[in-house]
Formats: structure tokens, C-alpha cells, sequence
């Protein structure tokens, strides 16, 4: 705020005079007197200052006489030496000099008081703003650092799960699997949000204790950032992985129902009794795992599911074979139902063959896979995670009492 000067009109003092102190006080006395001057064509009583008596009444006024006879024209020389001796003039300015002084020392006392007053202002308002700022800049670091953590906080829940899932990939859902992928874009917009505010502080100048809790509550929120995207590597390669294992699980289930059904279609060791309508339901059921069974080497194409494929092959084959040979055999045709007849042996031979060779998992190929690629995926999650618990832990040993 601009200092303000004087009142215009209350005091007429020259804030820079320059040569001496007496400079000022003469050029009022010179003031003065050009006022105390008589003036053509006012009246005594206009030519009083402050009820003193009219300079008209002095001694060494003009005397009767000639009045168009100028000033000091006329007279004798001693009285021409009076009246240019300035007598009356000098009486009249030894009162006003005394006079002035004294409104002068008021007036400097004045100004001293009122300059100390200023000067006690200033600093007053200069310490009041100083402080104001201060404590307003604690105010919005102590809010930013409460915002920041609380925004932390919030992310501690999804972190949780995240870590669970990639724990053990394979024993959550799908469904629950796509739910931890689609969660971790609103982790991550907590966790800037949290940065944003922490970096708040910096900018700020802040104490250092402010500083420090707000430094750490970044190296915290960044740490989890990079456990989520390392969990999101991890998740996606174990969604996949899952999908892949699921179909595979499908595939088998289907196997086992068209297995019962072409045991009962081919029970009686006769051709001519077989269940040429089950036997037909089973080939169609060994179709439907067959195509469950190639879903999931798309889905998961690094996994080797050619055993399960050729078995699945085979014993669709060897039905077809088998309802070959009784249709043959109720036509008459003795020589087609005998090489078909052979044909399903030996395909069925081939299946148990390749049968012996299936995992007890069907979704073997996948975790045997898996295991070896995801492990690099693991161990970039396992270092975040590490990061990100002695980042927790190390704001924990700040904050807490």
C-alpha cells in the first residue's frame, strides 16, 4: 500500500527542502509579511490578523497631510529614516516569528508522532502480512497432504484385490478377473489425483516437515502406480491363461459325455445291435469338445493341445466307423461291414494309446506354459510390490505417532 502524504490544504511544508533547516521557516516569515502589506482600497478591520491591533494605529504612521503624496515622500528625513528603518515592521515580525516557531515545533512533533505511528503501522502490516501468508501456505500444504494421503487410502482396497488376484490367477473367475482389470484405470486416477496434490506442497515452498510427508506420499503413489501396471501384465496374461484352461475344462466334460454315450451306442457285440441314433449323438457331442478344445488354443496359442485334438479326432473317427459298419451290416453288405468293423478297432486302439498319454488336467498345456512365460511378469510384479511396502512403510514412519 502507497504511503500517504499530508492532507492537501492541512499543512504547507516542503517534504525535500533543499539548503538549510531555516529555509522553510523563513519562507513563511517572507510569507507573512507580504500578508501583513497594506492593501489599496481595504478597509482597517480587513487589515487585522487575529484581533492585533490595525497596523494603521502604530507609531510612525503617515502623517495629515497631502494624501496623494507617496509613502516616505514628504517627510522629514528623520521621520523618512523611521519609515525606512522598518520599526513597526519589526515589532510585527519578532510576533509573528514567536508565533510560527511555536506552531513549527508543534508541528514537527506532530509529524514525529504521526511518522512513528507510520513506521509502527508498516512494520505491523508487514509482519500481520508476512504471517498471514505464512499461515495460509501451512494451511493449503496441511490440506493438500490430507487430500493426498486420503486419496492414497482409497486406493488400499484395489490394491488389496489386485494383489490377490495376481497371487492366484488361476483360482479366481473370469468374471472377477475382468473386474480387477476394469478397477485398476480408477486406482490409477486416485493415485494422480494423489501425486497432483503432493506436488502441491513442493510448489508451494513449504516447511520441511511438509515436504518430507508430501515427497514421501509421491514416491508411494508412484511405487503403486507401477504395481498396477505390472499387475495388469500379470492379469491379462492370467485372463488369458484362465480362458484358455476353462475351454480346456469344457472340452473335457464334453468328452466324457460323448464317451458314455458311445460306450452305450456300441455295448452289444454285434454290429447289427448297435444304437445308430446314440452312436450318432456321440460323434456330434466328440464335434462340440473338439471345437471347445480349438477355442482354447486360440485363446492361449503358446499351450500344445494337439494330443487332446487327435484323441478327440480319433474317437469321432472310430464312430463313424463303428455306424458304418452296422449300416453295412443290416444292407447285407458282409465285406464293408468287416472293413469297417476293423477301421473302428483300430482307430479305438489308436485313442486309447493317445488317452494314456492325456494330463490329469486337460489345462495342463496351459499352466505348464504359463508358468514359464509368466514368470518373468511375476518377478516385475514381486519387485514392484517391494517398492511399493517400503514406500508404505516408510510414510507410515512418518505419519503415524
Amino acid at each position: 500500500m502507497a504511503k500517504k502524504g499530508p492532507k492537501k490544504g492541512s499543512m504547507h511544508i516542503k517534504q525535500h527542502t533543499a539548503g538549510t533547516s531555516n529555509e522553510l521557516s523563513f519562507s513563511v516569515l517572507d510569507a507573512k509579511r507580504d500578508e501583513a502589506a497594506p492593501v489599496s482600497g481595504l478597509s482597517p478591520r480587513d487589515m487585522t490578523e487575529l484581533g492585533r491591533v490595525s497596523l494603521f494605529t502604530l507609531p510612525g504612521k503617515q502623517p495629515q497631510g497631502d494624501s496623494s503624496a507617496p509613502s516616505g515622500f514628504g517627510m522629514a528625513p528623520q521621520q523618512r529614516h523611521r519609515a525606512a528603518s522598518g520599526a513597526t515592521s519589526f515589532s510585527y515580525a519578532s510576533q509573528s516569528e514567536v508565533v510560527f516557531r511555536k506552531h513549527r515545533r508543534s508541528a514537527r512533533r506532530i509529524v514525529a508522532v504521526l511518522g512513528a505511528i507510520a513506521l509502527v503501522g508498516v512494520v505491523v502490516f508487514a509482519g500481520t502480512r508476512i504471517a498471514g501468508v505464512a499461515f495460509e501456505r501451512t494451511q493449503r500444504s496441511s490440506a493438500a497432504i490430507d487430500e493426498a494421503y486420503a486419496l492414497l487410502e482409497s486406493s488400499d482396497e484395489a490394491i488389496l484385490a489386485l494383489d490377490s488376484a495376481v497371487a492366484m490367477p488361476a483360482q479366481g473367475s473370469n468374471s472377477v478377473l475382468n473386474d480387477r482389470l476394469s478397477s485398476l484405470a480408477a486406482v490409477e486416477s486416485l493415485l494422480d489425483r494423489a501425486i497432483n496434490r503432493a506436488e502441491e506442497v513442493s510448489s508451494q515452498k513449504s516447511d520441511s516437515e511438509y515436504l518430507e510427508v508430501a515427497s514421501q506420499i509421491k514416491e508411494a503413489a508412484i511405487a503403486r502406480k507401477d504395481l498396477v501396471e505390472k499387475g495388469r501384465i500379470s492379469l491379462v496374461q492370467g485372463k488369458t491363461a484362465k480362458r484358455g484352461a476353462d475351454l480346456a475344462m469344457q472340452a473335457w466334460e464334453q468328452t466324457m459325455s460323448a464317451d458314455a454315450a458311445a460306450r452305450s451306442a456300441v455295448a452289444d457285440a454285434n454290429p447289427s445291435n448297435y444304437d445308430i441314433a446314440a452312436a450318432q449323438e456321440s460323434v456330434a457331442l466328440f464335434q462340440d469338445a473338439l471345437v471347445l478344445v480349438r477355442q482354447a488354443m486360440v485363446e492361449y496359442p503358446q499351450a500344445d493341445f494337439s494330443l487332446f485334438e487327435t484323441y478327440l479326432e480319433k474317437r469321432g473317427n472310430a464312430l463313424q466307423n463303428a455306424i458304418a459298419c452296422a449300416v453295412s451290416l443290416r444292407s447285407g453288405d458282409e465285406a464293408a461291414s468287416n472293413a469297417n468293423a476293423i477301421a473302428y478297432n483300430n482307430t479305438e486302439q489308436e485313442a486309447a494309446q493317445i488317452a494314456s498319454s492325456l494330463p490329469d488336467n486337460p489345462a495342463q498345456p496351459i499352466l505348464d506354459v504359463f508358468g514359464e512365460e509368466g514368470a518373468d511378469a511375476d518377478e516385475a510384479y514381486q519387485e514392484a510390490r517391494k517398492r511399493a511396502s517400503r514406500a508404505d512403510a516408510a510414510l507410515r514412519a512418518l505419519t503415524e505417532p
